[in-house]
């Protein structure tokens, strides 16, 4: 992951500030809905890595801390990134020029994975 995958879009300025100036705090979720291609994925990200930097900004994350540094090289002990099934699989197994439909369904198991991390200190 590189810095700039965790810097908000400026066309999502908007819902960016909404949702850091909201009165009542953050959500405890949040449901990213919109057309195809429009950035869902990297505001998401985004959002995420501001939560979890220990020095954030209005316009994101501070990229210097050790959080930051974690979160850059998709070691941060806080998160847990999880794509469609089928999304992974094409990644590790796609030649060069050839992609596959992307999935748009989390399976079960893939959310059975993340019991151990969920109950950590429950």
């Amino acid at each position: 992951m590189q810095q700039s995958d965790i810097k908000h879009i400026e066309w999502h300025d908007a819902a960016w500030q909404q949702l850091w100036h909201a009165a009542n705090g953050l959500p405890h979720a949040l449901l990213l809905t919109g057309p195809e291609g429009i950035g869902k994925g990297r505001f998401a990200l985004a959002a995420a890595a501001r939560l979890l930097c220990e020095s954030p900004l209005e316009t994101g994350v501070c990229g210097q801390c050790p959080s930051c540094r974690w979160f850059l090289s998709d070691n941060h002990p806080d998160f847990r990134h999880i794509i469609p099934a089928a999304d992974a699989e094409s990644d590790e197994s796609a030649t060069d020029g050839e992609k596959k439909k992307g999935s748009r369904q989390i399976v079960i198991d893939q959310i059975r994975e993340l019991e151990d991390f969920v109950f950590i200190g429950g």
